[in-house]
């Protein structure tokens, strides 16, 4: 968030760096140096007051980003572990919940992106600390100028020099903070275009598969065998094939159930199916 954001979302004056009214000051050679010092004080509280909404403003961005940049990794690794702990039957989840993770993820960096919390910290440290870099060369010169005066009243040629440096300080804090703000302007207008493409665009067709199931040992059962998919509703086999045409592409667990001596066998397993391709997976009861 620039200082512009600020001021859309916050009523408080206080979170805004806000121009000054500038009062007419005493140019005459007895008060040349006074006014010459008023004219610093000015600049420098105006860089001050950049520096202190930087670092301010800063602190929300900072946690908004880590903690949805930590949210985004802890999904992600979720995703990874769901099939691992399905196989190893450590946790009943289903694989869909795998996708569901990172889907979540997805939506976690939708978010960081739009309100751009991860990109406005870091250009929040870098306008604090070139900020910062103008106000201190800005104060040694200043010193330095004063040095050369000997202690001596300032005459014109020396009055204009240093306000003349005053000047170029205040345009170059502003320059840093006008450059701040048009970064953020271009990244906010991507991203609302890169949400109204994904909008507009119309979701394709999701590509699906199939798996052909073999049960070496059929033989063994002649009342048949029973498959299910996911969770879902068992299907009754016969013989020692089965299809399983349709499936969506990605992991899916499948269960082979059959009854021999009074006795259910089962066997488990996770299966990948691509798109367009059918899967050859064999089982033994």
């Amino acid at each position: 968030m620039t200082q512009a954001e600020n001021c859309s979302n916050t009523c408080s004056e206080r979170h805004d760096v806000q121009p000054k009214e500038i009062s007419q000051l005493d140019w005459s050679s007895v008060n040349r140096r006074e006014a010459i010092h008023t004219v610093f004080l000015r600049a420098e509280k105006h860089a001050t007051e950049a520096i202190r909404w930087y670092l301010l403003s800063k602190k929300g961005k900072k946690l908004c980003a880590q903690s949805l940049r930590l949210g985004v990794i802890s999904l992600t690794a979720l995703a990874g572990l769901i099939p691992i702990l399905g196989e190893l039957h450590v946790f009943p989840f289903s694989t869909a919940w795998a996708s569901a993770a990172l889907g979540f993820a997805a939506l976690l960096l939708a978010i960081d992106k739009f309100f751009g919390c991860s990109t406005a910290w870091m250009r929040f440290i870098a306008a604090e600390h070139e900020i910062r870099q103008c106000l201190h060369e800005f104060q040694m010169d200043y010193e330095i100028e004063l040095a050369s005066w000997d202690g001596a009243e300032p005459d014109v040629e020396q009055t204009q020099k240093i306000l003349n440096r005053c000047k170029v300080f205040l345009y170059q804090v502003d320059g840093i903070i006008r450059q701040e703000t048009d970064k953020w302007l271009a990244e906010f207008q991507d991203a609302i275009k890169q949400i109204d493409s994904a909008a507009a665009a119309k979701p394709e067709k999701s590509e699906t598969g199939g798996i052909n199931v073999t049960l070496t040992n059929a033989d063994q059962f002649p009342q048949g065998w029973k498959i299910t998919v996911d969770d879902g509703n068992a299907i009754d086999c016969s013989g020692q094939s089965a299809a399983l045409p349709g499936l969506s592409a990605g992991i899916h667990k499948l269960r082979l159930d059959a009854q021999q001596d009074q006795q259910t066998k089962t066997v488990e397993r996770l299966v990948t199916v691509t798109g367009g391709l059918v899967t050859e997976q064999s089982f033994e009861l």
